[in-house]
């Protein structure tokens, strides 16, 4: 998924919904500052979820009346 496709996910999913941006050993890929950024701005929070042993996956999870700007 590019830039593009995950800013369009996130501002067409309902508040809760969780989206997938990087799963690894720790927090990377080429989503993970814009995700941040996104988070900065009060559009969405950051979860991660483990799977097993260095095995984690990060979403951002929109929050209720936010569209944010890109």
């Amino acid at each position: 998924m590019n830039k593009n496709e995950f800013w369009l996910a996130v501002i067409q999913s309902e508040a809760g919904e969780m989206i997938p941006y990087h799963r690894g050993k720790h927090c990377g890929g080429h989503l993970r500052s814009f995700a941040a950024d996104l988070c900065k701005d009060g559009v969405v929070t950051l979860v991660t979820k483990k799977h097993g042993p260095f095995d984690f996956e990060y979403f951002v999870v929109k929050l209720k009346g936010k569209r944010g700007k890109k």
